[in-house]
């Protein structure tokens, strides 16, 4: 499924070292430890939301901004990688078509399954984009951190508060919408593997030291069981 990319990146917060390992697990699984493309980029950590409702959202923006900027300085296709990452069954068989510009490797819900190319998508942790997809992408999402950007009414929603900007999966969905010449491609590769958020709001069991150890270790036993 990965033969298409010329890179593949890693988001990855320097504290979070289990989810990096959890990562390198992935990649062994498929029989790619010592890939050549495979690099872990060190997320941003914002401690100021910007222009976004949260500082993780803001952090999580511009860790696949600078991704993306990286990928289209060197004119290669990429696939962009969170890593709470976990990659299906069916990520050993399928492949995503030489045509496609924006894959969806996955995603944690649709607002209308049955029609996903016009639905709001949420979640970003497995995309990928062709070169011709980044050229256009990149100054998008650059525009998107300037308070003066106009917003096509066509493309957002009425409802939507021109000071708030969308957390990156927001942003891709707008950027589909606003290139629909390019080929998207939906694909069950990989879902998300449970773990404590840097983004979203903890839950009480990740905010108390000693119960989070717990947690971590049931996550890990859990993702053992269920593995590929």
């Amino acid at each position: 499924m990965l033969d298409q990319f010329e890179l593949i990146r890693v988001i990855n917060l320097a504290h979070r070292t289990d989810r990096r390992r959890e990562m390198e697990r992935e990649f062994a699984r498929l029989g790619m430890s010592g890939d050549a493309r495979i690099g872990f980029y060190t997320a941003t950590k914002e401690t100021r939301p910007g222009l976004f409702h949260r500082p993780g959202a803001h952090g999580c923006f511009r860790s696949h901004l600078a991704v993306l900027s990286e990928a289209w300085a060197a004119r290669s296709s990429v696939l962009v990688l969170e890593d709470d990452c976990r990659f299906r069954p069916e990520a050993r068989w399928l492949a995503p078509s030489p045509e496609t510009d924006i894959l969806y490797g996955g995603y944690a819900q649709a607002s209308d399954a049955d029609d996903l190319l016009s639905a709001d998508i949420q979640g970003s942790h497995c995309m990928g984009f062709s070169v011709a997809a980044l050229e256009k992408l990149v100054p998008f999402l650059n525009s998107l951190l300037q308070r003066s950007t106009k917003f096509d009414s066509r493309i957002v929603r009425s409802d939507f508060d021109p000071a708030i900007r969308p957390p990156i999966d927001g942003a891709y969905v707008w950027f589909r919408r606003y290139h629909p010449e390019l080929v998207t491609e939906f694909l069950p590769l990989a879902d998300y593997r449970d773990s404590a958020s840097d983004v979203a709001d903890l839950k009480w069991f990740d905010r108390t030291p000693g119960v989070r150890v717990l947690a971590n270790s049931a996550r890990r036993l859990r993702e053992r069981l269920t593995s590929v």
